[in-house]
């Protein structure tokens, strides 16, 4: 198949824009949201040695992505012991956070921007016998990069909204092409598999193995410090509102004060999905009069605390274990949410606002045993019932562990499809 001209363009042009990159990643590294010590890395410059043998590629670009990983990179670890899975990410707190759960024998890398001569020192460098990646990345020089190498692609839990698969109906040629760089694409539902089909990739090579997050572990945590929290917060009721984005966390603090009365004893943990931004939400938060305590500027929790700004990366497996309720962030503002099945895991009830389109699949099969809301009120009515009715807090968690028990053979699935072509490779 001839390259269609927009990639064609689009490899002669991106060269033309490497000192814009430049700036770009100085722009993000003033900002907090690059690796100084690392930066290098996102020029394709590897920062460690090539192990000698099979290296077998993943890319999961932010956290989502990244975590939904770790059950697939345990596996290859322990079925094909002699392959050295390379593991890259996109953004500093996906490194952070999958730093603590990578298996021995991993090695993680940062990805580099999508210029001809940073992804072919990248490839250079790492020769990957084989390239995974995580949902929806299509970035045109890597895979045409990838494919010119004969190293065999995968795209595995393929995601692919409605907004972007009309995006890629605009460049018919582009995307088909793109997608007959593939070998296999693993389909998180029936509709990202049509919507993969229609914009041309070959039916054989598309198959429906459901949301590889459904296949996670309980996020890790310092057990230490679990310990700690737990003892200082024996007689608190602790809810979370768990990766949150701009107006959440005053959504927060209205509830809190709004319930209160109710339960007196109440603590609330908010963990805002840009630590970055927790000086702007700890000055919001006290002008309403409220008592914050910072995570980043290691202030105690006092018995008068009412907010917990946990304004670090990497903690949320902590404050699940110590939370009994979670409201999941992204869902109250446009943003579409992230992963619930993470808040499951750790036994704590979810409540979610109206926007979950990002999480379609996981929210569906969890409806049944969350509670939805639109509006402050439902929050505040939500939080007390969750809270004075431990019961009915049990049966949502009880029954949220089972529906997702029945999702458990995805990561059987997506094995089973990486096995075919994982001992060709070793």
């Amino acid at each position: 198949m001839k390259v269609p001209f927009p990639l064609v363009l689009y490899q002669r042009l991106t060269p033309f824009l490497e000192k814009g990159a430049l700036l770009y990643l100085r722009y993000r590294l003033k900002k907090g949201k690059e690796d100084p010590k690392r930066l290098a890395e996102r020029f394709g410059k590897a920062s460690q040695p090539r192990p000698k043998g099979v290296v077998a590629w993943f890319h999961g670009a932010s956290v989502g992505e990244a975590v939904s990983l770790l059950p697939i990179l345990r596996r290859i670890r322990i079925e094909f012991p002699h392959i050295t899975p390379l593991v890259t990410t996109g953004t500093v707190t996906a490194s952070t956070v999958i730093a603590k759960s990578l298996p021995n024998g991993c090695i993680h890398q940062y990805s580099p921007l999508d210029l001809p001569s940073w992804i072919q020192s990248f490839l250079d460098h790492w020769q990957p016998d084989i390239a995974v990646f995580v949902e929806s990345e299509f970035w045109p020089n890597l895979i045409l990069n990838c494919k010119n190498r004969q190293i065999p692609l995968y795209l595995i839990n393929a995601a692919l909204s409605e907004k972007s698969y009309q995006s890629w109906r605009r460049v018919p040629a582009t995307i088909d092409y793109l997608l007959s760089c593939f070998e296999l694409l693993l389909a998180q539902s029936k509709a990202v598999a049509k919507r993969l089909r229609d914009l041309g990739a070959t039916p054989s090579k598309v198959r429906v193995c459901g949301n590889l997050k459904f296949a996670a572990t309980p996020l890790t945590c310092d057990l230490g410090e679990l310990k700690q929290l737990q003892t200082i917060l024996k007689d608190r009721s602790v809810w979370v509102a768990a990766s949150t984005h701009s107006g959440e966390e005053i959504l927060a603090a209205n509830v809190h004060n709004m319930v209160k009365n109710t339960l007196p004893k109440l603590l609330t943990v908010i963990i805002p999905r840009h630590p970055r931004r927790g000086q702007e939400i700890a000055q919001e938060l006290r002008a309403k009069g409220l008592q914050v305590a910072r995570r980043s500027g290691q202030e105690r929790i006092k018995p008068s605390t009412d907010i917990y700004l946990v304004d670090t990366v990497g903690e949320l497996g902590l404050f699940y274990r110590l939370s009994h309720v979670a409201f999941l962030g992204g869902t109250f503002v446009p943003i579409g949410g992230h992963n619930p099945i993470e808040a499951v895991l750790l036994d704590c009830a979810l409540i979610w606002g109206p926007y979950t389109h990002k999480q379609t699949e996981i929210c569906s099969v969890l409806s049944q045993v969350a509670c939805s809301i639109t509006t402050k009120e439902e929050l505040a009515i939500n939080l007390e019932r969750l809270f004075l009715e431990g019961n009915l807090r049990a049966e949502k968690i009880a029954r949220a562990h089972q529906l997702l028990q029945i999702q458990a053979h995805i990561l059987d699935h997506v094995m089973n499809a990486l096995k075919d072509s994982l001992p060709k490779v070793a």
